[in-house]
């Protein structure tokens, strides 16, 4: 196996979350060749808040023979591309990408109008960035509460909250905002538990560590599920004992990574469509435009991605600077 690579920046257009600031966010694409001659494409995008490794790191621990979770993960998206791309055919042949929410990743001055017109275009639920100003966040909370659907809200606190916040949370929501809500996604880093505890009235959602997932719990009511960093086939045989919607996201990541979230996603609801949700896979209007993130059409809440075989993207790829991975070979950060 040849492993090649070529980093990259991405440029968000504002605070993603409470722990990820405005700034640079530095990934690599990858470029495999396989034993059988097959080539294919991924992307590795670690998120250091999450307690990732640089993809320096990770690239170095992979030219040593110690490939991280996210790296097997990366492997296994690219072999399913590279058998795509040997038989000329999309990855999207006989897939239904499942639809989007919309995402507001600042709240704090959102325009209500803003949000109405995704309504209008077919948004039918609303993800949240949430943490850093509880009050405020709480009031705009009750106020879209009073004029968007019911169970379509879907505040998202990356678990910036303590137990005073969270107490303070479940106190101030407004009858019409828990009819509102669909679900919370991790308000703190505490087990669902301690959430349940706090409010039976809320659905709470799980992303952080979901893969630690018990069968027998029923404090929580939503698993969300990142390809990036999750391998599903490994997940799978717990999750399907417990009777929870399953929701998948991008990693906030490049478009190529993004899209293979979406192949991950699709294929899961085309084999289990009693579990179809509206899912977080519209990411690429979050940072500044690339050739790449201009391949990537949408229709209201659908994402329709770019023609060509496997992933996508042939042009593009086939112009990166590509550097060979070799042990005794440092990576080299984008700018160094």
């Amino acid at each position: 196996m040849k492993i090649y690579y070529s980093p990259y920046e991405l440029i968000p257009l504002s605070s993603l979350n409470r722990r990820v600031q405005k700034a640079p966010r530095s990934g690599a694409l990858l470029r495999i060749i396989f034993e059988e001659g097959l080539e294919g494409f991924a992307n590795l995008h670690p998120n250091p808040e999450r307690g990732d490794f640089s993809f320096e790191k990770q690239l170095e621990l992979l030219a040593q023979g110690g490939p991280t979770p996210q790296t097997k993960i990366s492997i296994k998206l690219a072999k399913i591309d590279a058998k795509a791309r040997a038989q000329r055919k999309s990855l999207w042949n006989d897939l239904t990408l499942p639809l989007c929410h919309y995402l507001v990743t600042e709240p704090i001055g959102f325009s209500q109008t803003t949000l109405l017109e995704a309504l209008e275009k077919g948004f039918r639920k609303f993800k949240i960035k949430t943490g850093r100003d509880l009050k405020a966040e709480i009031d705009i909370l009750n106020q879209w509460a009073e004029v968007l659907p019911p169970k379509s809200l879907r505040p998202d606190f990356n678990r910036s909250l303590d137990q005073k916040g969270l107490q303070l949370f479940c106190k101030e929501v407004s009858p019409t905002l828990v009819k509102g809500i669909d679900f919370v996604e991790d308000p703190t880093p505490d087990s669902p538990e301690i959430w349940h505890n706090a409010s039976q009235e809320i659905p709470w959602a799980w992303d952080q560590g979901s893969e630690k997932i018990d069968p027998l719990s029923k404090s929580f009511q939503v698993v969300v599920l990142k390809p990036a960093i999750q391998d599903l086939n490994s997940i799978w045989p717990v999750l399907k004992k417990v009777p929870t919607r399953i929701v998948f996201t991008s990693y906030m990541d490049h478009p190529v990574g993004q899209l293979g979230a979406c192949f991950v996603a699709a294929r899961f609801y085309k084999t289990n469509p009693h579990c179809e949700e509206v899912c977080g896979l519209m990411s690429q209007s979050i940072f500044e435009k690339t050739p790449y993130q201009e391949c990537i059409t949408t229709k209201g809440p659908q994402l329709i991605p770019p023609d060509g075989v496997g992933v996508g993207f042939a042009d593009l790829l086939e112009k990166e600077p590509w550097k060979r991975l070799s042990i005794g070979n440092p990576v080299i950060p984008i700018y160094s």
